[in-house]
Order: C-alpha cells, then sequence, then structure tokens
C-alpha cells in the first residue's frame, strides 16, 4: 500500500465524484414547482367531484340499504383527500421556500402524483364494487388502463398509461349508476 498513495488518492476522488449527482438545471425548480400547483389544483378538483359522487351514493344508499357500507368506505377515503389536499398545500409552500433545492421538488411533485393516483384508486374500487352490487352489466365498461404503474416517480409522457377513453371514470360512475337507475 505504501508503494501506490497516489493510486489510493485517485480511487478515493474517483468514488466520491461518482456518488455525486447533479439535480436540476437552472429554473427547473419554478417548472417542478408550476407541475405541482397544477398536480395540487388537479387533486382539489378531484375532491369537488368525490363531494358529488358522495351526494349521489348517499341518494343510492337511501334506495338501497346494503349500499351504507359502501357510502362509509367513501366517506373515509374522502376525509383521507381532504387531509391531502391540505398536505399538498402545505408540500407547495415547503417547495416555494426552497427555490433551489430540486430534489425536494422532484420528490413532492412524484409524491402529489403517487398519492392522488392511489386516492383515485381507491374511489374507484368503492365505486366499482358499487356497480357490481347494482348493476352488474356496467362493469363491462370498467375504466381499464394498461401500461407500467410507477410509485413516487414523475412518469414521463411517453411511459403514461392509457385509458381507455370509452368507460366513466372512476369520479363519475356512482352518478353514471344514479342516472341509469332513475
Amino acid at each position: 500500500m505504501k508503494r501506490y498513495p497516489g493510486l489510493i488518492g485517485l480511487l478515493v476522488v474517483l468514488v466520491s465524484v461518482a456518488g455525486c449527482r447533479f439535480y436540476g438545471y437552472p429554473g427547473g425548480v419554478a417548472l417542478t414547482l408550476a407541475q405541482i400547483e397544477a398536480a395540487s389544483e388537479q387533486v382539489a378538483q378531484d375532491l369537488e367531484e368525490a363531494l358529488a359522487e358522495l351526494e349521489a351514493l348517499r341518494l343510492l344508499a337511501r334506495r338501497d340499504e346494503t349500499l351504507a357500507p359502501y357510502v362509509a368506505q367513501y366517506e373515509a377515503i374522502l376525509e383521507a383527500h381532504q387531509r391531502a389536499v391540505l398536505e399538498f398545500e402545505h408540500w407547495k409552500e415547503q417547495v416555494a421556500a426552497h427555490p433551489g433545492d430540486y430534489r425536494r421538488a422532484n420528490r413532492t411533485l412524484g409524491a402529489i402524483t403517487a398519492h392522488h393516483e392511489a386516492l383515485l384508486q381507491q374511489y374507484a374500487d368503492v365505486a366499482w364494487a358499487v356497480a357490481q352490487h347494482v348493476n352488474p352489466a356496467l362493469l363491462a365498461r370498467t375504466y381499464t388502463s394498461s401500461g407500467p404503474r410507477f410509485f413516487f416517480y414523475v412518469v414521463p409522457p411517453q411511459y403514461a398509461r392509457q385509458l381507455n377513453e370509452q368507460a366513466v371514470p372512476p369520479l363519475q360512475v356512482v352518478r353514471y349508476l344514479a342516472t341509469q337507475l332513475s
């Protein structure tokens, strides 16, 4: 070891440099913050749709008392959604407070996207369970998707999941059922 001190020093420098990551680019945090704001607004809009769905589900539950557990499930998801909207606003403020931290901005956007998708999946599970209970024929029009599932990643547009555009969206299933049964 005494014969190669320069080589060992070079090896230490190479290992330390190889572990470094350079995140972002000039203006990257501002662009990511704009995406975070858009994602937060979408979550808030989906909350409004979920409230309308809950009202439709309550109307269906008045007609059929066996739907009461679904109302309770939907309300629990709605409460989590309301907490998420407040949490996302807090995250957005944290990113705005650190304008040079691209890593924080990127992770925040990924977390919001993943959490939003998880909420939508929970709504969809309850809505399709209600649909199966009320009208099994509706399952032919399920809101299917194909493609990779990502968790806490920002999905590039070329890898975005493809959705069945002719299907009833998850946050409109119960209202669709209510109109079909009226």
